[in-house]
């Protein structure tokens, strides 16, 4: 009982592991994972700090932290929470812990003691997990999850900023600061100023990058501070996507601060810009298929980081912000007929106007 919460904890040590095979992991980072054993599965997020190398040199750095177990036990549902205890990884990426867990399964109340071993490479791992109790209620299973490198905001909207890097690549570091001075007049930094750095990138290639800010940040642009001022980020280089800011960065191009090849560093700074509502003035197609699928360019102005666009009441795929006139969207499938289109940005929404409308095309019959 209770079981299934280990094994989130056992992701969570494992977070440290992927710092494991160069010894130069994030300090902090968020696991997410899941966990299964025979009579329960569930879901987990842990959050944990990994120590430098103590001795230097050894090769073996201590884990701590804390997580969280949501799951089913015998299809009664569980919850728990646990700290990390004895949280060992090594420069080869194995590491092992153990922790009590505390919570419930259904409305009773339980605690248990759960061991964890397992392997990390760069952003993912796996492994074991077995708790320390005489049978019938002895079990063991296995656990699998995704490191992101992590930092706390440090500007106006608090929370945990989340680093998610492609795979086959490592994340070593993340972290916040208060913005620089000077600001761009009305901006506001929602989580302050974030550096990272991501290794064992292909040299030359072109990576996306994605910061998850916490919830009610609503970012309209990204800038850097260069030479003590504040340069805005192109659109084509950093899409917003609500909390989301989805970064393309060239190996030693010019975002990239770091010379060597293979290793990117990008400090930024998410602002958001009250500024007034977008206004549609053309639609490039007004007419495709009712199935959908039909790039459509919109001009006008007011368009920002964090747009969507709904044709009537169905919100586009794939909107692609290239400047505060234009942007791109993919038309969802639709009824034949007309519909309104509308942008909305975190300033508000277009005023809807019949004269700004895209028509679905009915299907072509077959010719007998």
């Amino acid at each position: 009982m209770g079981l299934c919460l280990a094994v989130a904890l056992a992701l969570s040590m494992a977070a440290a592991a992927p710092a494991g095979a160069s010894c130069t992991g994030p300090p902090n980072a968020i696991w997410t994972g899941t966990a299964v054993g025979p009579r329960q599965s569930g879901t987990w997020e842990d959050y944990v700090t990994v120590s430098p190398e103590s001795p230097p040199g050894s090769g073996v750095m201590a884990v701590e932290g804390h997580a969280e177990y949501i799951g089913q036990f015998e299809g009664l549902p569980e919850a728990f929470t646990g700290d990390i205890v004895n949280g060992i990884v090594e420069c080869n990426g194995n590491e092992s812990l153990a922790v009590p867990w505390t919570g419930t399964i259904g409305s009773n109340h339980y605690s248990v003691y759960v061991s964890y071993l397992g392997h990390a490479n760069d952003t993912e791992a796996s492994g074991t997990w077995e708790n320390h109790l005489p049978p019938p209620y002895h079990e063991a299973g296995t656990w699998s999850g995704t490191l992101y490198a992590a930092a706390q905001s440090q500007g106006s909207q608090q929370g945990t900023v989340e680093l998610i890097n492609p795979a086959g690549t490592l994340a070593t570091s993340l972290s916040a600061a208060p913005a620089p001075p000077g600001l761009p007049s009305g901006g506001v930094a929602p989580v302050g100023a974030l550096s990272y750095e991501v290794t064992n990138v292909a040299p030359g290639t072109t990576i996306e990058v994605i910061l998850k800010l916490p919830i009610g940040s609503t970012p309209t642009t990204v800038y850097k501070y260069v030479g003590g001022q504040y340069v805005q980020v192109p659109f084509s280089e950093a899409q917003i996507h609500g909390t989301e800011v989805a970064l393309k960065i060239a190996d030693n191009g010019p975002w990239d601060e770091d010379p060597t090849p293979g290793v990117i560093q990008d400090p930024l700074i998410p602002v958001y810009q009250p500024g007034p509502a977008p206004r549609l003035s053309r639609l490039t197609p007004t007419k495709g298929p009712a199935e959908g699928g039909t790039q459509v360019t919109i001009t006008g102005t007011g368009f920002t980081g964090g747009t969507t666009v709904e044709f009537g009441s169905t919100e586009a795929k794939n909107v692609t912000v290239s400047s505060a006139t234009s942007l791109t969207a993919e038309s969802p499938p639709g009824v034949p007929g007309k519909v309104d289109v509308s942008v909305t940005t975190p300033n508000g929404a277009s005023v809807v106007s019949s004269k700004r409308h895209f028509t679905y095309k009915k299907p072509k019959k077959a010719k007998k």
